[in-house]
């Protein structure tokens, strides 16, 4: 099949659009736990950004800092990780999930383990720049391959290798859907950091709900990419 094939096979354009027709009954699902971790969690990271950009520090101070900062913003990623698929699967197949401290006790041991491997292995491709990109792609779908695929829970497939499986054929749609979230929620964590919550409240609180939107609009959009690859592949 060519590109154009797979873009329709897929049918990116209805992935799209029935991501933002049913953005409100995701939305109320998803705000309530994603709420409760992300505010916290972004005050820490603007807080250690905070410092981390004060001239009057010594040098070592401003790193401690950034890397601070930086844990706080993978923590926030990892959660994110485990709250909005679980949500969105389950309203995509129209079944009760795991609550999301049950959710947790289960995938996050594995989450940080098969993320971290995948970031691994893109810092590698990136080498050569174009196999990273490749595998950035391919990766994409390791959350999902931890929480949702009955195999890798059995133990049976490597959730790198699965997730590549998933994608294979299907790469240019898919990094098409990657690179549009990507570029949205790039945008809303850029307003988010530039509204700084110790300086104006209520404009970081504005900001922090086109945030949090943004991401649940294309936590959705991703996995009902997931989902209908699964209906495509027979898995």
């Amino acid at each position: 099949m060519t590109s154009s094939d797979t873009v329709r096979k897929l049918g990116v354009a209805d992935i799209i659009s029935k991501s933002i027709r049913n953005f409100p009954a995701v939305f109320r699902e998803a705000w309530p736990p994603i709420i409760l971790f992300t505010i916290p969690l972004c005050i820490g990271q603007q807080y250690f950004m905070r410092a981390a950009s004060d001239a009057n520090l010594a040098e070592n101070t401003r790193i401690y800092n950034t890397l601070g900062a930086l844990s706080f913003n993978l923590t926030e990623t990892l959660i994110l990780f485990l709250v909005l698929p679980n949500i969105a699967y389950g309203l995509i197949k129209n079944f009760k999930t795991t609550g999301v401290i049950t959710h947790f006790k289960k995938n996050f041991k594995h989450m940080i383990i098969e993320v971290l491997r995948g970031m691994g292995s893109i810092a590698l491709g990136l080498l050569l720049i174009f196999p990273g990109l490749r595998r950035l792609f391919e990766y994409i779908f390791i959350p999902y391959i931890v929480q949702f695929d009955t195999l890798y829970q059995q133990g049976k497939v490597d959730a790198l290798v699965r997730s590549k499986q998933m994608v294979s054929g299907y790469l240019w749609p898919v990094s098409g859907v990657y690179l549009i979230t990507g570029a949205l929620n790039l945008l809303a964590s850029t307003y988010l950091m530039g509204m700084n919550v110790f300086v104006s409240l209520w404009g970081w609180l504005i900001a922090l709900l086109v945030y949090i939107g943004v991401e649940i609009l294309t936590g959705y959009m991703i996995c009902l990419t997931f989902v209908r690859l699964q209906g495509i592949k027979g898995e």
